[in-house]
C-alpha cells in the first residue's frame, strides 16, 4: 500500500483506523513498525475505544503526526494537546 502511495511522490502517508479491540491496535502498530518509513514517512493514529492508547504508542514510534485536540476532543481516542506533552515527558525521562 505505502509502495503504491509512494509512487504519486506524496509528503507523507497516513493511515488512521478503528482500534476498538487489542487486535485491531496491534495490527496497525504491526502496519507501523514493519513498514519501511525511510523513503515516505507514516503518520498512524487509531480512532475509537484505543485510539488514546493508539496515539501515545505510535507517538513514541515515531509517527510523523499525532493529531491532538487544543480544546474540547473532536474524535474517539483523540489526545489533547495536555495529554501529549505529559506522555513525551513521561517517555523521554
Amino acid at each position: 500500500l505505502t509502495q503504491t502511495a509512494a509512487a504519486s511522490r506524496p509528503a507523507l502517508f497516513k493511515a488512521a483506523t478503528r482500534t476498538d479491540t487489542p487486535a485491531q491496535l496491534a495490527r496497525l502498530v504491526s502496519f507501523f513498525t514493519e513498514t519501511d518509513r525511510t523513503k515516505l514517512p507514516i503518520a498512524a493514529m487509531g480512532i475509537g475505544t484505543l485510539g488514546l492508547e493508539s496515539r501515545r504508542q505510535l507517538d513514541r514510534l515515531g509517527s510523523a503526526l499525532t493529531y491532538v485536540s487544543l480544546g474540547d476532543v473532536n474524535i474517539p481516542g483523540q489526545l489533547t494537546l495536555g495529554q501529549l506533552r505529559r506522555a513525551r515527558r513521561a517517555y523521554t525521562k
